[in-house]
């Protein structure tokens, strides 16, 4: 049924439809349109035919999903290295805090040592 490619339809209409008009208008039995129904997934070329034929690009649908998923992805990716890049620069400071402050320790016992005081 090539003219079926090219038969436009209103969306009420699809809504409306029934399994034996689409099974008509892309070329396959009406038994064929009940296993799409319930199938998760459904061959390539037979999608084209029944986007043409209803006149909505399905795979559009699909890859716009994807796309939006995407772009959250980049934001979350985003949002965790700027808290990742200030993690970071938190920790060096706090390493730089804790070699001076060991520093003092060791300096500050060196002086206890030198007065005679040994319990520190």
């Amino acid at each position: 049924m090539a003219w079926a490619m090219h038969y436009r339809i209103s969306p009420l209409q699809v809504i409306l439809m029934s399994k034996a008009k689409l099974a008509e208008l892309i070329g396959v039995h009406q038994t064929d349109i009940t296993r799409l129904i319930k199938k998760q997934s459904i061959d390539s070329g037979k999608l084209t035919t029944i986007s043409r034929v209803l006149n909505h690009n399905f795979f559009l649908d699909f890859y716009g999903n994807i796309e939006e998923t995407a772009t959250d992805l980049a934001v979350k990716v985003g949002y965790y290295m700027g808290k990742y890049n200030k993690l970071l620069i938190d920790y060096e400071r706090i390493s730089r805090e804790l070699m001076d402050s060991q520093a003092e320790v060791d300096r500050l016992r060196s002086k206890l040592k030198e007065m005679g005081c040994e319990d520190y």
